[in-house]
């Protein structure tokens, strides 16, 4: 298993992804580095300059904001029982995000569409597979596409609703 995950473990990108794991933080009562978290900041950047820049990140508006960000995030964390999953204090916050930390938040955002394994990709392989058999090999690839997202679908056959797509259908026909 260490082995599979080594290369994510290892990659700075990945690694620099974790600043905004909290429970990694440095306690505000210990001797708190006060760059916690820059270098992890200034990775990322480097990473995702390209679309950071044609949205109007700012580096060192970035470093400013993240100083307050962890000041705020501490303050909300301490009057907190247990603390929250990840997902739902970032999801939280990003909810009730004003312009103080907006470039803190794009570089939050980029980090939280970083897929962290490989399952979703896994099964999507493994529906094509039982999709396009070889039965079925010469499929279109947008017939394959459209099979795919109906088996992909949540509905079943007691929960779905024909007419929106009957409708369609008639009015295609004229």
């Amino acid at each position: 298993l260490g082995r599979r995950f080594d290369v994510m473990l290892n990659n700075p990108v990945f690694s620099a992804a974790r600043v905004f794991q909290f429970s990694s933080w440095v306690q505000e009562d210990e001797d708190e580095d006060d760059d916690f978290g820059e270098d992890q900041l200034r990775t990322l950047y480097r990473q995702f300059r390209t679309p950071l820049e044609a949205n109007g990140f700012e580096l060192e508006s970035a470093l400013r904001e993240w100083d307050e960000l962890k000041r705020a995030c501490r303050n909300q964390l301490s009057t907190m029982r247990r603390p929250p999953s990840f997902k739902d204090f970032w999801v939280g916050t990003l909810r009730r995000e004003g312009q103080e930390y907006r470039h803190v938040f794009q570089l939050l955002r980029l980090v939280l569409t970083i897929p962290i394994h490989t399952a979703e990709c896994e099964r999507s392989f493994s529906l094509m597979n039982r999709v396009k058999t070889d039965w079925r090999c010469s499929l279109d690839p947008s017939t394959l596409t459209d099979l795919m997202t109906v088996s992909l679908s949540e509905q079943t056959i007691h929960t779905f609703d024909p007419e929106p797509a009957i409708n369609l259908w008639m009015a295609a026909g004229k």
